[in-house]
């Protein structure tokens, strides 16, 4: 049998684990990932947990051996409302993968139930015995969630990080800007009411102007850890000007890393 092997970065972080005087609940599961059954058919493993108060989900797998482009795929399924609340897929560079989501009373208030979701999506172009044998990929999971009684380190408030990835221009040279939430909390609905975050603009040096949330983000997609929007401004530039968009994120909200809330780039419209 062939032992399995977590690297240092993954014993590091399971030592730190075992060093709180109380744990949260962890499970260990191996695995073994078969080839998918059709094109559209992933051959797909699932390990249902129950989180009883607020903290965060974590998982941590080691591969048996570097997983193909887009072959081996991690989610987390809210079991409530059926739908995939974060999801990565394992790096073909390395052997071990993590996943995190951050877990607050909204959560609770759903029930708690989540499935952690591991698939195999290898193609079936060329597929013989040989390489079924070869897509076929095993390894060990872990999974650390809060369970209520089982106090750790870890059960403090957990907020959003919102980021200004990418400023660019549309098709009529005005301004738009791509805000991400990374996580691993969510941003509450009251937000969207009062107190919410906003994105303001300058151009070369001078302050423009900028929109809140509700114009920014209407339908709510920032309010999940992942969730991705595009404000598109009425901000119209030349050649080569500086533009600089920063997330302003009100008296009340808190985030987890403000050195990513302000981006700057140079533009030119050559239209």
């Amino acid at each position: 049998m062939k032992i399995i092997r977590f690297p240092a970065c993954i014993i590091v972080l399971l030592l730190i684990f075992m060093q709180s005087p109380a744990m949260a609940r962890r499970e260990n599961q191996p695995f073994v990932l078969y080839p998918p059954a059709g094109p559209s058919n992933p051959y797909v493993l699932s390990f249902p947990i129950r989180v009883s108060r607020p903290g965060e989900i974590r998982v941590y797998g080691k591969l048996n051996k570097k997983p193909k482009f887009m072959q081996v795929q991690i989610q987390i399924l809210d079991k409530k409302s059926n739908k995939i609340v974060t999801g990565t897929m394992a790096d073909p560079k390395h052997t071990s993968f993590h996943l995190r989501y951050g877990v607050d009373s909204l959560d609770l208030k759903n029930g708690g139930r989540f499935e952690i979701l591991l698939s195999n999506n290898s193609p079936l172009v060329g597929r013989s015995r040989n390489s079924d044998r070869r897509d076929r990929i095993s390894g060990e999971l872990l999974i650390d969630y809060p369970v209520q009684g089982e106090t750790d380190d870890r059960a403090h408030s957990i907020h959003p990080d919102l980021s200004v990835e990418e400023i660019s221009l549309d098709a009529t040279c005005h301004v738009q800007v791509m805000i991400g939430n990374h996580g691993p909390g969510r941003i509450m609905g009251i937000f969207w009411k009062k107190n919410g975050p906003s994105v303001m603009l300058s151009r070369n040096g001078r302050s423009w102007g900028g929109a809140g949330l509700p114009v920014i983000d209407p339908d709510h997609d920032l309010a999940r850890p992942g969730g991705k929007v595009i404000y598109h401004s009425r901000l119209r530039v030349g050649r080569n000007e500086k533009i600089q968009a920063t997330i302003v994120t009100g008296p009340r909200l808190k985030d987890n890393d403000p050195g990513n809330n302000t981006r700057s780039v140079t533009l030119s419209c050559t239209r």
